[in-house]
């Protein structure tokens, strides 16, 4: 049976030396699947090259667009497709990222089944604010109905805050 290949990890690259001089010194590596990326970081700078690893794995993950059902997709993969799909074409990028944000830390860890009147509700509450909650809200119902034909997911179709209405059949 073939071994499991690693995940993305950190190496210290070794200083070389030739003929007693420095001529490479010590630095981070990003080795994915037997590929080496270049952190640009030095020995010392652990922190940065940790970062640099959070973003490299970050920027490698791609969620699923494939049809399926409520239960099984996370509301954060929700917002990163929605994200990258509509991110370019906003007004003000820093601003959206701030509302993607915000329902990310809320809503990120829960599946897209769990989103209902009732935890709408709980995240005004939190959020403090009734219209920029409402302003998050239209963000989290937005790649549902903007685009009736990504939101059918196993045969409804989904509006956060709403009832799920069974997806008209073609006919």
């Amino acid at each position: 049976m073939p071994r499991r290949s690693k995940s993305a990890r950190l190496w210290l690259r070794p200083e070389a030396t030739k003929n007693r001089k420095l001529y490479r010194r010590a630095t981070w590596l990003i080795i994915d699947g037997g590929r080496h990326f270049s952190t640009g970081c030095l020995a010392h700078e652990i922190a940065k090259a940790e970062r640099k690893l959070a973003e490299h794995v970050a920027r490698k993950y791609q969620p699923s667009r494939k049809e399926r059902d409520i239960e099984l997709i996370d509301v954060a993969d929700v917002l990163t497709i929605y994200l990258d799909d509509t991110g370019p074409r906003q007004a003000s990028r820093a601003k959206f990222e701030g509302r993607i944000g915000r329902l990310n830390e809320y809503w990120g860890d829960k599946k897209l089944a769990e989103v209902t009147g009732e935890t709408c509700r709980d995240y005004v509450r939190r959020r403090g604010t009734g219209g920029g909650a409402r302003r998050d809200l239209e963000d989290l119902r937005r790649p549902s109905s903007t685009t009736p034909r990504k939101a059918c997911i196993a045969g409804w179709c989904v509006s956060p805050c709403r009832r799920k209405v069974p997806r008209a059949t073609a006919g």
